[in-house]
């Protein structure tokens, strides 16, 4: 073969491998599966480019158990404010349903084949009460009461049936009746609690243990000698990767999720993980309830690694429900911040005055940012809010404000667009453009079905649950 012909042919080769290896990449990088495995609150498993297509709608009257009089979709009354509403399995979701007709009922629980929309199997229990993730296809849940009581056990729940394997007593730790929620991290079960503490004051127990024994690992209790200014009456339990938090609006128990160690010996409130980052928080300074709070920053260890002073009570940081990423920055006032160096991240929150920055709110989507606020100091209505998009690096606008908000609205998203109920559609707005991408209408003509709907992920798509419909929406492969 000709020494010309031998190149060409090469050449040609190389070629041909770098065209296959981006169709490769690009295929990938735009599945599901490239996903982040660790998934943000409100981030869904696949992309939603073009308009999805509506898989299966179950009416609460099929779903709901025998002899409910007015069967709703919904939760019972919880202080658990961070418990799951709705249960993504991948394969299953799992609902809960009420009879509007009977407050002392307790909810029921309803398993949903993802797949088919078939039902699985029903059993008494709340949502809310339970776990979001299964150890070995087990699904922990406390077993309280319908007013939204603590309780005094853990059942261990067979996903594949419904039928209970176990139930664990509470830890001698906690007192009787005092268990307030439970989470699953990895292979472990975390519970939270409040037992007697040193202070004369209810002490926070955080218990880590196994579907056999809730206290095999370690026990936490804490006293605190502080509190900051709230009503106390919320719980707030998040366990994440490097940190377990437990409390309510008047401060929380911070501990590292490794070993079940304290970060600081204070309460702080206003919690916000970071993975991958690390942990925000605020703190009173003073003696007085209503002191003035610093913001404190942790990195990943728990080591605190900055303070800014006089933050006010009404802080409020970068949302990262909508993202996995680690590069989110924070916010002071409207100067929002790099995470790693503490130094202004972007020029400024665009043309955001400093009178606006309560109701100031910025949540980072993938690589970028919706920023929102109210249009005038005065202004107390959610509808009258502007929005505007931003690159998360840097903070340079990419498009003229819109007469929209995050904060009233129900919403997920694919890491490019926000998908929310726009009165009777379900619709999608590109965050890179401010313009619409698609919309599909969520109604079905019963008079029944209309009122408000939430949005959550389940499987490969995402669910709408409203009072008296469950409608899952699967991406247009």
């Amino acid at each position: 073969m000709p020494k010309l012909m031998k190149a060409l042919l090469a050449t040609l080769v190389v070629v041909l491998f770098a065209v296959v290896a981006m169709i490769v990449w690009r295929s990938t990088s735009d599945s599901a599966d490239s996903r982040p495995t660790v998934l943000a609150q409100k981030q869904v498993r696949s992309l939603f480019a073009h308009q999805p297509t509506i898989d299966w709608r179950v009416p609460v009257k099929d779903a709901a158990p025998e002899g409910l009089a007015a069967p709703e979709f919904g939760n019972g009354f919880s202080y658990d404010r961070s418990g799951p509403q709705v249960i993504d399995l991948i394969d299953t979701v799992i609902v809960g349903v009420v009879d509007s007709e009977s407050a002392g009922e307790l909810p029921s629980m309803v398993a949903i084949d993802v797949a088919t929309g078939e039902i699985r199997w029903r059993a008494k229990g709340d949502p809310r009460t339970c776990a979001s993730a299964t150890i070995d296809g087990l699904l922990p849940c406390v077993i309280g009461t319908p007013s939204g009581g603590a309780g005094d056990e853990v059942a261990m729940i067979r996903v594949a049936d419904g039928t209970i394997e176990r139930t664990l007593p509470r830890p001698s730790s906690i007192v009787v009746g005092s268990i307030r929620g439970v989470r699953v991290l990895g292979d472990r079960v975390i519970v939270a609690g409040y037992g007697a503490g040193e202070t004369g004051n209810p002490a926070t127990i955080i218990v880590a243990g196994t579907v056999t024994d809730l206290s095999a690992h370690w026990t936490v209790s804490h006293s605190a000698r502080s509190r900051c200014f709230g009503t106390g009456d919320s719980l707030y339990f998040e366990a994440g990767t490097d940190f377990i938090s437990v409390g309510n609006d008047a401060g929380q128990t911070v501990v590292r999720s490794s070993d079940g160690s304290l970060i600081t010996d204070e309460r702080l409130a206003n919690v916000q993980h970071r993975p991958g980052q690390g942990l925000i928080a605020t703190s009173c300074r003073g003696s007085e309830p209503r002191s003035p709070r610093e913001l404190l920053i942790y990195d990943t260890s728990g080591k605190l690694i900055r303070k800014h002073d006089s933050v006010t009570s009404g802080f409020a940081g970068v949302g990262v429900a909508g993202t996995a990423g680690g590069d989110a920055p924070y916010r002071v006032g409207t100067v929002v911040t790099a995470f790693d160096s503490g130094q202004p991240a972007w020029p400024s929150a665009g043309t955001v005055p400093d009178e606006l920055a309560y109701g100031l709110t910025i949540e980072a989507i993938g690589d970028k940012a919706l920023v929102s606020y109210p249009s005038c100091a005065q202004c107390v209505d959610a509808t009258s809010n502007v929005m505007t998009g931003y690159t998360l690096d840097g903070g340079h606008n990419l498009w003229p404000q819109i007469h929209e908000t995050l904060s009233s609205r129900e919403w997920v998203t694919d890491g490019e667009r926000i998908i929310w109920l726009d009165e009777n559609k379900v619709a999608a707005l590109d965050v890179a453009t401010g313009r619409q991408a698609w919309a599909v209408p969520a109604g079905t003509g019963d008079p029944d079905y209309s009122g408000p709907g939430s949005l959550y992920r389940a499987g490969a798509g995402f669910v709408l649950r409203t009072k008296h419909y469950l409608t899952y929406f699967r991406p247009d492969a």
